[in-house]
């Protein structure tokens, strides 16, 4: 069997590896929320974001998750130039910032997987969010 089609089996049984699992496809931040839900992630209240102004930070849909030690902003970005930039470090501060509407104290950690950037600004001691994240939305390949 030559290279190429072995290396196309294994893509085939890592993804049916994963269906088997019950990894959800997860296409809207509505529905990434109901899974890290689902596993586990508590939070007290769900609102949605409010969409910064300008054509340069724009997203499609934006949820804040509170709860006790817990902060998160989960963003879907649909514009790939817009989540590029969003995905750079220096961006992430920017739309971060913008999207809270203030200075963000301390440095959050930033979980990118196009069309989703999502900002821990606040997680509990031992949480497994970046884990649970990771399960979900598998990082892109690298191009």
């Amino acid at each position: 069997m030559s290279a190429t089609k072995q290396i196309g089996w294994c893509i085939f049984i890592a993804a049916a590896i994963a269906a088997c699992q019950g990894v959800p496809k997860i296409e809207t931040a509505s529905a990434l929320v109901s899974a890290l839900q689902q596993r586990g992630v508590a939070f007290t209240s769900q609102e949605p974001a409010p969409i910064p102004q300008g054509d340069k930070f724009r997203f499609d849909e934006g949820i804040t998750l509170k709860g006790e030690n817990l902060w998160v902003d989960v963003l879907r970005i649909s514009d790939r130039r817009v989540f590029d930039i969003a995905k750079g470090a220096g961006g992430i501060l920017v739309v971060a910032e913008a999207f809270a509407g203030q200075a963000i104290p301390g440095k959050p950690e930033v979980y990118t997987r196009y069309p989703f950037v999502v900002i821990i600004r606040q997680q509990p001691e031992g949480s497994t969010l970046a884990s649970t994240l990771v399960e979900l939305l598998p990082p892109e390949p690298a191009q």
